[in-house]
């Protein structure tokens, strides 16, 4: 269970990345909000690669 985790962890770390360039690009494609802009890309996605 421990090593589903991890790789689960990892896997979100990697994936944040590209979503962070695409959503950048064009945040419609990445956050399902009315508005979407791109401050809340950086910090939904910006954020998550700080940690």
């Amino acid at each position: 269970m421990l090593t589903f985790l991890q790789g689960f962890a990892i896997g979100l770390a990697i994936m944040s990345g590209p979503w962070l360039l695409a959503g950048l690009f064009k945040p419609e494609w990445v956050l399902p909000d009315l508005k979407p802009n791109r401050f809340k890309v950086f910090l939904r996605y910006g954020m998550a690669m700080l940690l």
